[in-house]
């Protein structure tokens, strides 16, 4: 088979279509990823983009749990949506405090208690979680 009876059979079509269409697919794709309407964050939520991860939640800190505000875990059947992360004022620069704020999406919260809780990401966490009137709440106090 010769060059011209390659790009003229279904495949060579194909190829040299799709060889074209990229650079206006990748510009559209890199557009796309640059825009951050508020539309498309869940309320409070960091909006993370098209290509970007959650940050793994194996070693937490405050500002890994701060990029799930607004995202859901599941708590056995119960769903908890992540609220809010408070930090503490701490008088050591080699310790961190926070509070990790949960309410239920939908039902009765958890009781006090260590709970393993799952993002749909498939992270798994387990916690301590202390049951409140309004909120189930997970407290750190980590030295580095």
């Amino acid at each position: 088979m010769n060059k011209r009876d390659f790009l003229f059979s279904g495949a060579g079509a194909a190829l040299a279509t799709a060889a074209l269409a990229a650079p206006e697919a990748a510009q559209a794709a890199a557009q796309g990823a640059r825009a951050t309407p508020a539309t498309d964050a869940a309320p409070g939520a960091a909006w993370l983009g098209r290509t970007q991860r959650h940050p793994d939640l194996a070693a937490p800190s405050a500002d890994r749990f701060e990029a799930y505000v607004g995202q859901a875990f599941a708590c056995g059947d119960t769903p908890l949506l992540l609220t809010a992360v408070t930090r503490q004022p701490t008088s050591c620069a080699r310790t961190a405090q926070f509070s990790v704020h949960f309410r239920a999406a939908a039902g009765a919260l958890p009781a006090t208690g260590l709970h393993v809780l799952q993002h749909a990401s498939g992270q798994r966490l387990a916690l301590h979680l202390e049951a409140g009137a309004a909120s189930a709440d997970a407290h750190f106090s980590l030295m580095a």
